[in-house]
């Protein structure tokens, strides 16, 4: 989970779906809300939720560091925190 100081740095982080980090694949969903227990596809709704600042990364490599998924989605926007 990715927590950005605002929601357009959501949209600019969705834009990084379907990307690689490293050799593996990503998925990159928005969060639903302020809570990264709860998240919804991207694709199931057509805009972000007001106050959305999360975004979910799945399919990442066990080895990878949080300053390397930071790194990927840095110039999306300030980051608050990444679990």
């Amino acid at each position: 989970f990715i927590t950005f100081e605002n929601n357009k740095s959501v949209k600019k982080a969705l834009l990084k779906d379907k990307t690689y980090i490293g050799s593996r694949y990503i998925t990159v969903e928005e969060g639903k809300g302020s809570s990264s227990s709860e998240y919804q596809r991207k694709a199931d709704i057509m805009d972000i939720p007001e106050g959305c600042k999360i975004v979910i990364v799945k399919n990442l490599s066990y080895d990878l560091t949080e300053k390397e998924l930071g790194d990927k989605f840095r110039g999306c926007g300030d980051i608050n925190s990444i679990r």
